[in-house]
């Protein structure tokens, strides 16, 4: 998830790959730290809306 945030989400375009897939690949990490997943979750938001990772097919 690190390197796709850094890299524009070059991985997550190149297979369309959406906000809510990448969610749901990660959102375990709140079981081990809720601080950690608040930061994962606004860098997934700051990617969204950078452009760089669609909110859903299509977008």
């Amino acid at each position: 998830m690190l390197l796709n945030c850094r890299t524009e989400g070059a991985a997550w375009r190149r297979h369309g790959i959406t906000r809510d897939r990448v969610i749901a690949r990660n959102s375990y990490i709140a079981e081990g730290s809720t601080a950690l997943w608040e930061y994962a979750a606004r860098m997934i938001e700051e990617t969204v809306a950078a452009g760089h990772l669609a909110v859903q097919s299509g977008s």
